[in-house]
């Protein structure tokens, strides 16, 4: 495995840490990266990038709500309840 694909993985699992995903599962990604074949190591790679698009969106609206910017739909996407003004 290239250098390059290897610090890319790791760039992507510090971000998912400091976004507060578990540590003991990430450990386990980084270390079988470099086991898969590449179309894997892609999958992994994409799949773990999308979490992390996951986790900005809903970190986005968690702060809306917090400072009342929130429409009545992001409050019902976040609470799962419907929200009563």
């Amino acid at each position: 495995m290239s250098g390059a694909k290897n610090n890319d993985i790791g760039k992507i699992i510090d971000e998912l840490l400091h976004l507060g995903e578990d540590a003991e599962e990430l450990k386990f990604w980084k270390n079988i990266f470099e086991d898969l074949a590449p179309e894997e190591q892609e999958k992994l790679r994409a799949n773990l990038e999308g979490e992390i698009e996951e986790l900005k969106k809903l970190r986005k609206l968690f702060w809306r709500e917090a400072l009342c910017e929130c429409t009545p739909t992001e409050r019902f996407m976040i609470r799962g309840v419907p929200c009563v003004s």
